[in-house]
């Protein structure tokens, strides 16, 4: 985008929006590009536009004065805020950049940003704001009307501070702040080095003192080192003996291991003898096994034999008894054969004695009962499917009942239908708060004190007009509120919100509510108020816990807000409105009902301000709403649509079922009846059919025994047969059978024949073992006497060995300790070693000594480590005491290295705005100079404005008792004046400068203020004022921009009369016409 003036300098302000931000609800416009004089009536929304440019571009609400959060600058009844500002980035090319702050509600107000529509963050926004040389905190750029008051109000050292600001920007006052801070630094070390100081000295003093006891302690210290030469020595003697003890033991050890080698020897003939034995031993055995082995291998034969001859003798049994078993089957058959045929005549019988049956006379009967009997079958199925179709209809109303029963019961009571209204109100920030009031119940016990919220539910008015009235008064983020009755408490809930990120909850605290303070209207004010039409106060319709009263008092001032009916609304315009007038203006509620919406309510509010300035004049601002939103849930139990619905269905549910249970009874009637004419049906058809029947059952027997019988005589006579047949051949297989038994019994008897010949030669074999067992046992009781003999050697041997293992050890260790303890290469240490006894005895005797004498001079437990403390700290002091020196000496050589060029700056700077102050003063008609207070420290260098009106008078100080009101201001204003053409800034704001002034000298602070902001090179000029003095002609100049604030409806008293393009018109003409 492009300017649309080539003459705004880089930085200057092109467009400025405002939606919803203080008094407005949406505004856009263009300022000029020199000096812009904003216009209006108290109470409009000048200083709005102040306060928009400074939190537009990333100021602090502190910077203002006015506020302590971001909230405060949203307007009344509102969530969020935006402002937009335009600046020229570029004096060449025309182009702007665009930064809009979104301002939103919360516990102190969240703030987004965006640059040229894109989203922003607020470092990236500064540095923008920055590298254009706009700086908001510089009271000299930017002057809201609450610091007018402050910058008079500062004394020597802040006037310095605030004036370097200026003149050198951070970096000078950065350098006086370094001065002040090395200065600091400088005396601080100055005070630790005399401490130090003192301190060193009174160590010394100590020292001296303890100099004899040091002497007695030389002493006891020469004993105790005399003692430790000769632990030392003892250890190297010991060292000695152990030695020799150990080539001692060394040469036992051979002697020992020589005779055991010997005995070894000396044992290996016997060994051979031995091995031969054991090897005769071996072979007489084997040959015992093997002719064990050939007994065992006989026998088995033999007892195969002797099976197979068994097995051929059972085979002969069998052959002998096979043509018996045959004979006994044919007599069975026979017998069987007789039976069946016995079965067969008695069934004859039978069927003779039935007679003769007419079967076609009883078949034609039973099939003239078959339609009866078919149509009974047919109307008793239906009759069951009637009642079991009856049965299945039940279902549908019985599950639509547990339906409308379920849904009900999630419904719940009036105070969970306000929990799910106000989650639907209030979207995710709803249930965010839902979600938290079940997490407090589930952890009740953590809390020392109830928690109440979230305050929507709290809160219980009386009617649906007061509800509507409440919602227009209050924010709709008090709604999503908890209030905590402990710092313990608020501090748990933070940290659950913060760490469920929930950040729809908004949580205050109060630990003692202070209630309602003080009621604007009482008495017979009240009376007549409501007597025009005021139902009472905001507060009188509420029903909540003290606490939460207690936050809408606060947040609302709900106990002094008055609301009324369509009656209250008339009175304003009108004389009773005086009633309502208090020094601080006041704010009023009417509600009526909305005829375009039914059970609607439209809320109007009424807000008066009082200027602080001029005749404080009273501004009315009306706005309207429509209500209630929901935001604040119905607090009466009201019966709900869906719960009438779900009961009037569970009621039609409940009367269909009734209907379906009579149905199923009728049908199951119908059904037994149906099922008892099938049984008289069916009853009379077996009747008929009886004697027919048992004609057939004779007739199918007589059939079944005539077969059994012809059968059972067709085997009879073929097993008859067989056994004829097998008579001859029988005979021919036993005759086989005993001539193969022979020959198993000759085979068993020559097996027993062979076992009894291998048994013979077993004697011999056994004889021999047990000869070659007794040569085994000789030559082993031989070798052990050899053997045991070799062994005690070696057991000796052994014990020589590990003594003198042992001893080396022992050597070894001692001579480690020793050389630990005294290092042998160490000759000084040697030499006093020789010069001591060589036994242990001896030096054992010279240790004692040493420990005696030593023990006899008295030590004093803690002298040593006095002693050794003391001369610790004492070097330390040294070295600290010679380092502070050095310190102190670079301080000082750093404090001159910075002073000279900080100062150098500074009074150059104090020069030229000594002059241009001077020439200022001078115009008024009056003398002003500025002076640089010196003192002792830098943090107490000052500045003093210096003034005079009379030309009899000295200069004096600028100060409340020396000059008037008027002269402080005018003075004020010329320094800021002269301090402004020194700061190169793209634009300046001064809210109100003039405040306080007479005509004379506000006539001359406004033609200062178009010279310095008129002009090719000139920046932007934002001058904010109530009024303008009739006949400021130096106010016509083509680079001065008015702009008229008339924000409000009731800034004119009839809104018609305002006729901006008619009042245009009539000053076009008049100039027209000269």
């Amino acid at each position: 985008m492009a300017a649309q003036a080539s003459a705004f300098k880089k930085g200057a302000i092109v467009r400025v929006k405002l939606y919803q931000f203080l008094t407005y609800e949406d505004v856009e416009f263009r300022p000029g590009p020199r000096l812009n004089v904003v216009m209006g009536p108290n109470g409009t929304g000048k200083s709005s536009i102040v306060c928009a440019i400074a939190i537009g571009l990333g100021a602090s609400p502190k910077v203002l004065g006015r506020a302590d959060t971001l909230t405060e600058f949203i307007l009344t009844g509102k969530d969020h805020a935006v402002t937009e500002i335009e600046l020229l980035a570029d004096e060449a090319s025309g182009k702007t950049r665009t930064v809009e702050r979104h301002i939103s509600r919360g516990s102190r107000g969240t703030s987004k940003w965006k640059i040229d529509g894109k989203a922003a963050t607020e470092p990236q926004v500064k540095k923008l704001v920055e590298g254009l040389n706009i700086q908001i905190a510089n009271l000299c750029t930017f002057l809201p009307q609450e610091k007018v008051g402050e910058f008079s109000a500062f004394d020597d050292v802040g006037l310095l501070r605030e004036t370097e600001l200026a003149l050198g920007g951070q970096a000078l006052l950065d350098q006086h702040q370094a001065l002040v801070d090395l200065e600091k630094t400088a005396a601080d070390a100055a005070r630790r080095a005399k401490s130090a100081e003192e301190e060193l000295e009174e160590v010394s003093r100590r020292l001296k003192e303890l100099e004899p006891d040091q002497a007695r302690l030389a002493r006891k210290r020469e004993h105790e080192a005399r003692a430790a030469l000769c632990e030392q020595r003892l250890l190297w003697v010991r060292f000695y003996e152990k030695r020799v003890e150990a080539l001692a033991s060394r040469e036992a050890k051979k002697a020992a291991v020589a005779a055991f080698k010997e005995a070894d020897e000396a044992a290996k003939p016997a060994r051979a003898t031995r091995a031969d034995a054991h090897r005769d031993h071996q072979e007489a055995q084997q040959r015992y096994c093997k002719v064990q082995q050939d007994i065992n291998d006989k026998m088995d034969t033999s007892t195969r034999v002797n099976q197979a001859f068994l097995k051929r003798k059972d085979e002969l049994d069998v052959q002998a008894d096979g043509g018996g078993n045959l004979d006994r089957q044919a007599k069975t058959a026979r017998q069987k054969a007789d039976q069946a045929k016995a079965a067969n005549v008695e069934a004859q019988r039978k069927l003779a004695a039935c007679g003769a049956v007419d079967q076609a006379a009883i078949k034609r009967r039973v099939q003239a009962l078959q339609p009866a009997l078919a149509e009974a079958k047919r109307r008793a199925t239906e009759a069951v499917d009637a009642a079991a179709d009856a049965r299945d209809a039940r279902d549908a109303p019985k599950r639509a009942i547990a339906d409308c029963k379920a849904r009900l019961a999630r419904l719940g009571g009036a105070e969970q239908r306000r929990a799910q209204d106000f989650a639907r109100a209030h979207g995710v920030a709803g249930g965010q708060c839902n979600s938290l009031r079940a997490w407090i119940d589930a952890n009740a016990a953590k809390f020392r004190r109830p928690v109440l919220g979230p305050v929507a539910l709290e809160v219980k008015v009386e009617s649906e007009a007061a509800r509507a009235t409440i919602e227009a008064c209050v924010g709709v983020w008090i709604w999503r509120s908890f209030v905590c009755q402990s710092k313990h408490d608020y501090d748990l809930l933070y940290k659950v919100c913060t760490d469920k990120k929930w950040r729809g909850v908004n949580l205050h605290t109060c630990e003692q509510p202070k209630g309602m303070q003080q009621r604007p209207y009482q008495g017979a004010v009240l009376q007549r108020l409501k007597a025009a039409g005021a139902q009472g106060y905001l507060d009188e319709f509420i029903e909540a816990p003290a606490p939460v009263l207690d936050i809408l008092y606060g947040h609302h001032q709900v106990g002094g807000i008055l609301i009324g009916d369509e009656k209250f609304e008339r009175i304003f315009g009108t004389a009773a409105e005086k009633d309502l007038r208090t020094p601080r203006g006041y704010l009023c509620f009417s509600c009526a009902a909305d005829r375009s919406v039914d059970g609607g309510y439209v809320v109007s509010r009424f807000h008066a301000t009082v200027s602080k300035y001029g005749q404080r004049d009273t501004t009315v601002a009306t706005s309207r709403a429509h209500g209630p939103t929901g935001k604040l849930p119905a607090a009466a139990a009201r019966v709900d649509d869906e719960e009438t619905r779900l009961k009037q269905a569970e009621a039609n549910a409940e009367k269909d079922l009734a209907n379906a249970e009579k149905a199923f009874a009728d049908a199951t009637k119908a059904s037994t009846a149906a099922d008892r004419v099938l049984q008289d049906e069916q009853r009379k058809t077996d009747d008929t059919a009886k004697d027919l029947n048992a004609y057939n059952r004779c007739k199918v027997a007589v059939e079944i025994t005539k077969d059994k019988m012809d059968r059972s005589e067709a085997r009879a006579a073929k097993l008859e047969g067989d056994l004829e047949k097998e008579s001859a051949t029988q005979r021919r297989r036993v005759a086989q059978a005993l001539t193969k038994v022979t020959a198993a019994l000759q085979a068993y008897a020559d097996a027993d024949a062979a076992v009894h010949a291998a048994t013979a030669a077993i004697a011999p074999a056994m004889a021999l073992r047990e000869f070659a067992h007794d040569g085994l046992k000789t030559a082993d009781e031989a070798l052990k006497e050899k053997e045991e003999a070799a062994h005690e050697l070696q057991r000796i041997a052994n014990e020589a060995m590990q003594a003198f293992d042992r001893l080396k050890n022992e050597t070894r260790e001692l001579k480690e300790t020793a050389e630990a303890a005294a290092p042998s290469d160490d000759a000084e240490l040697t030499k006093k070693l020789d010069e001591l006894p060589d036994t242990v005895a001896e030096v054992e005797a010279v240790l004692e000594g040493e420990r005696k004498e030593a023990r006899a001079i008295h030590e004093d437990a803690g002298l040593a480590p006095k002693i050794a403390e003391l001369t610790r700290r004492k070097a330390t002091l040294e070295q600290k005491v010679g380092g502070m020196d050095a310190e102190t000496e670079q301080h000082a050589r750093d404090i001159d290295r910075l002073k000279a060029p900080w100062e150098r700056t500074l009074r150059d700077a104090l020069a030229e705005l000594r002059d241009k102050f001077s020439d200022y003063m001078g115009a008024l008609g009056a003398r002003g100079t500025v002076q640089l207070v010196e003192a002792p420290t830098f943090a107490k260098w000052g500045l003093a404005i210096m003034v005079a009106f009379r030309d009899a008078s000295d200069l004096q100080q600028l100060a409340a008792h020396v000059q008037s009101g008027g002269e402080r201001s005018v003075s004020t204003i010329m320094f800021l004046m002269a301090l402004q053409a020194h700061l190169p800034s793209p634009f300046r704001v001064v809210d109100e400068i003039n405040q306080g002034m007479d005509e004379i000298n506000e006539r001359i602070v406004f033609k200062r203020i178009v010279l310095n902001s008129t002009g090719p090179d000139a920046p932007q000029y934002w001058l904010i004022t109530p009024k303008l003095l009739q006949g400021l002609y130096d106010m016509e100049h083509p680079d001065v921009r008015a702009l008229v604030v008339y924000n409000g409806a009731y800034n004119v008293k009839r809104p018609a009369d305002w006729d901006l393009s008619g009042f245009l018109d009539k000053k076009r003409r008049a100039v027209a016409a000269g």
